[in-house]
């Protein structure tokens, strides 16, 4: 299938540096009367983090600053579109773990250091970042 890609999906994404055959995460989108059981994440990326480690099933991530004070610990964030608890968040970086499902059937079982990663933040802190400072 095809798709679009706006300036704004490219300047905050990792999907510029895709190449024929990599492999991507994709989820069909909530729909009103679908039962809410999981994280509140909508599929708009916020920004790139790094990949730092991968040890252990957990993969440690270096986030960049403007999204750090919405990263917290037992919160929840999408790397490449999968949404993940926090199991840490230290300074630069945090923490997710992943489960051997979650390995084998999206690309962040395929992850090394160094990889760029997309990035979106919980949508509860987005909304509280915004009344709280206009």
């Amino acid at each position: 299938f095809d798709v679009d890609l706006m300036p704004e999906t490219l300047k905050r994404t990792n999907l510029a540096m895709l190449k024929v055959g990599d492999k991507i995460n994709l989820e069909p989108s909530l729909r009103l009367n679908d039962e809410l059981g999981g994280h509140f994440v909508l599929g708009h990326i916020d920004g790139i983090g790094l990949v730092k480690s991968i040890k252990n099933n957990e993969l440690w991530i270096t986030a960049p600053a403007e999204l750090r004070k919405f990263i917290a610990f037992k919160g929840c964030i999408a790397v490449n579109g999968v949404s993940l608890t926090v199991s840490s968040a230290r300074g630069k970086v945090f923490k997710v773990s992943l489960i051997p499902y979650t390995l084998r059937h999206t690309n962040l079982g395929a992850l090394q250091p160094g990889a760029k990663v997309n990035l979106e933040i919980d949508m509860v802190a987005r909304y509280l970042e915004k009344i709280s400072h206009g």
